[in-house]
This record gives C-alpha cells, structure tokens and sequence, in this order.
C-alpha cells in the first residue's frame, strides 16, 4: 500500500483585515462552491469560479452591534436553488448583544433576513444552523448561553425554531432548558431530532407543530453530530465519559439501540465530531488521544447494527495532534475526510485522506501548509465529479486569521519511475526529471518537499525512501534505496 496524491489546482486567500473565519461550505445546484464564515465583523459568504477559484459573487453585511458576526452553516435549498445562512448577528448599535439570523439569498442578494430579536436575545445568542425540513420550511437550532435579565445571569437555554422558507416569518419556537444544540436533522414524518447538551448529553425529538415527543439525556456527554442511518433511526456523535462516542436511538421512543465506544492509550477525552451515511453503513470521524503521538485522527465504519466494520487512525510523521472534523462519500466507493495534522513547526496544516469505504486502505492523501507557515485548520468540504473544495481558517500573522479556499482534483493514474525513457525515472540514487514543466516532490505522508522547473534534465536528490512526483499531470511513485 502507497500513497496517491490529490493535486492542488487552486488556492484562494480572503483577508477582511480581522480575523476572518471560515465555518461551512455547500455545492450549488447552479454549478459553483460557496463559502461561508465572517468576514471582519461582518456576515460573509462567496460563490467561487470552479475552474480558475475567481469570485462569481461576495455577501458581506454588516450589522451596527459591536461583535463578529458569523455564518455557521450554509446550504441550498433544492427546491429553488437559494442559499440559506444562519448564525450570530449583532443587531443593536453600540451593543455587544447577540441574536441568531437565517437568511434567504439569490446569487448573493437577500431574499429575506430573519433575526431573532423579537423573542429577546441573550448575551451570547446564536444559531448553530439550519436544516430544511421535510415539509420545505427551515428550522433553526443554536443557543442562548446566558439570559441577562434584572442584572443578573441566569440559566441559558437551547431551542428550535421553525421559519416559513417564503417570507421568513416565525411559525413556532421549542426553547427546552439547558446550553447549547450543535445540530439537528429532519425526519421523513416532518419530525426533528436536535442533539447537543446542557449539564449532560441532550437528544430531542419535536414534531412538525412544535410538540417534544421524547427526549433523552445521557449523563456526562456531549453531541456534536446527528444523521439519520440507513434504516431510519437517529444516530448520534460526540464524547461520553471521555471516550468517542457514537449512539443510535429508537426513532419512535428514544430508546438506545446501541453503542459504540473507542478510548485512546491516554485515557484522555476522545471525541466523535461529525457522522455520515451511505447505502448501508454509518461513518465516524474525530480523535482519539494516545499519549505519546498526541491527538491521532480516527475514524469508524459501523453497520446499521452498530457492528464494527473497521477503523483507521492517522498519526502524522510529527507524532503530534491530528483531528479529522469532516468526511464525505463519494460514488466511487471512497470515504474522504479532512482535518488537521500539526507539523513540524508550521502549526495546523490542512489534511484531507481518501480511503476506501470498504477496507479502509489509503488512497491518496493531501497536506498543505501556507507560505506563512502558521495555523491552516480545515472547517469544511464538499465533494463534486472527482473536485474536493475545502475551506480553512489560515494564519498570515500572529494576529491576522484569513479564509482559505482550496481545489483539490483526484489523481487520475500512477506511474512507476525506473526507466529511462519515463519523464521521472531513477538514476544512481537521483530522481531524474526530463521534459518541460513545473515538478513537485512529495514524501509518503502527502508533504510537498520541493517544487522545481525542469526545461529539459534535471536532478534532484531526496535521499532514500518512498517519493511521489507530481510532473505535467501524471504522479510518479520512485523508490531511493
């Protein structure tokens, strides 16, 4: 087993001057990614030419509150195409006061704005983000972390509120107790099951008018995550008395079906941070701490039964934390997911893994670290027609954080580099390049060593062990002995 390498095409870096973020990304049906996030202090999102990362269109608005205003979730409606945004806004001028917003657009114009100062804000109000209904309509989930009332602070609340996706006009609100609902899922009856956590783990199931139906509360846990399996029952992410955790509950009562578990060699906290699903099986992603190796990336195939399938750790060539926040299916039987993997003195770089869904085998792997050598942390991805777009939170400065969007295409073949007559060939313990072009050479944890031009022979060399060279299109696997 070896490693192919995806190929970078493009990189786009978006400076507001202010710590800008990226939080959430979407394909549109119309044919172009988007990113989401803040930028400054303003809402930010941005469609982006597939082909060469130009701006088909920006959203930045700006609220008159003193606060970051942020989107942290971004989705197409696939009715008529729109873009739905929900998040944090700070509607009152002068004020540091947060409220939750959806808002509707059409290729970067409002169509509506909902903003959830009606019901009273609290200090630090926001929506987690949206899910579409069964029923067409939007539902909102977020936070209030601390009410203020009467100057003093009192106990914080999550909820659930349902938008009409024409008007954006308010149908309903849910607003049990308890901190925070980090995501929620729609069920084919109009059903929504919202997960996330207060003192312990929080599971709620409220019906299309409002009404809880069940509700269940692990002790010491927290949900990040939430899918509905293959067959129909919510399935849950997160950590549980400091281990990775994943759980399927009874979709008509509550009720455990069954558990899953993993405990790094540290016997620290391991955390399960998001799930997803193909035909017939479930994907778990996050970490396990192993002591020594620091934070090891993990992920888990179970079937519907919760039976394990297999398990794949990666530790970086540091030995220090990797973490993989998102994964992706795509149709070729792949499972793609992404995170971070610290290096050697250039803090987070960017880590995107492909592995096969059924063995859980490498298949190709990519790590970027920006020129400025800083934090690259990958928030977000999606996948289209063999194209991965990734969007990461990057580092230009100790104090500058910018948006960074990346076009990663999968390779599409691999060469062995022995003869003489291939354009990368081994000589005498040299990689010997011929021909014309731009050629970059990579180790096998998917690290970029060198980019050189060859116009016509060149040597280089390495040293011994494994190498990947990327030369006009085609990826060359050589061997140094």
């Amino acid at each position: 087993m070896y490693f192919l390498l995806s190929s970078l095409v493009w990189s786009v870096r978006i400076d507001g001057g202010n710590n800008d973020a990226c939080y959430s990304m979407a394909f549109s049906p119309r044919g172009y990614p988007v990113v989401a996030g803040n930028y400054g202090n303003s809402l930010y999102a941005a469609a982006l030419d597939p082909m060469y990362g130009s701006f088909l269109w920006q959203y930045i608005f700006a609220f008159p509150g003193n606060g970051r205003a942020n989107v942290k979730t971004a989705t197409f409606d696939p009715s008529d195409s729109t873009l739905v945004l929900g998040g944090t806004s700070y509607p009152y001028s002068g004020d540091d006061q947060a409220c939750g917003f959806v808002a509707k657009l059409d290729s970067g114009s409002t169509v509506w704005m909902y903003v959830d100062s009606a019901d009273g804000c609290g200090r630090r109000e926001g929506f987690s983000g949206v899910v579409i209904g069964e029923d067409g309509h939007y539902y909102a989930y977020g936070t209030d972390y601390e009410t203020y009332s009467a100057d003093l602070f009192t106990p914080s609340r999550r909820f659930v509120l349902k938008l009409d996706r024409n008007t954006g006009s308010k149908v309903w609100r849910y607003q049990p107790g308890g901190y925070s609902y980090t995501d929620a899922i729609s069920l084919p009856d109009g059903s929504i099951v919202a997960v996330g956590f207060g003192a312990d783990g929080e599971v709620q199931r409220v019906g299309a008018d409002g009404s809880e139906i069940w509700t269940i509360t692990p002790d010491n846990g927290k949900f990040w995550d939430v899918v509905v399996a293959p067959n129909g029952h919510p399935t849950v992410a997160g950590i549980k008395d400091g281990d990775f955790y994943v759980a399927q509950f009874q979709r008509e009562t509550g009720g455990i079906r069954w558990v899953y578990t993993a405990n790094g060699a540290d016997n620290d906290d391991d955390i399960a941070i998001a799930l997803t699903v193909d035909g017939s099986n479930i994907y778990a992603v996050g970490y396990v701490d192993n002591g020594i190796n620091g934070l090891d990336a993990y992920v888990v195939k179970l079937d519907t039964l919760g039976n394990l399938q297999w398990t794949y750790t990666y530790n970086g060539p540091f030995n220090s934390d990797d973490v993989f926040r998102r994964v992706l299916i795509t149709p070729d039987g792949g499972v793609v997911v992404g995170g971070y993997s610290v290096g050697g003195g250039t803090g987070r770089d960017v880590l995107v893994v492909k592995l096969s869904a059924t063995t859980g085998d490498t298949l190709w792997t990519f790590a970027y670290d920006s020129p400025y050598s800083m934090d690259d942390d990958l928030k977000a991805m999606v996948w289209e027609n063999g194209t991965i777009y990734a969007c990461a939170s990057s580092y230009s400065s100790p104090t500058n954080r910018d948006i960074l969007v990346l076009r990663l295409d999968e390779p599409t073949g691999i060469a062995e580099g022995r003869t003489s007559t291939a354009k990368v060939s081994v000589e005498g313990g040299e990689i010997v390049l011929a021909g014309r072009g731009t050629a970059s050479v990579y180790d096998v944890s998917g690290r970029r060593r060198t980019t050189v031009e060859v116009n016509g022979r060149r040597r280089l060399r390495p040293g011994r062990g494994i190498w990947f060279v990327r030369f006009n299109g085609q990826t060359y696997r050589v061997i140094l002995r």
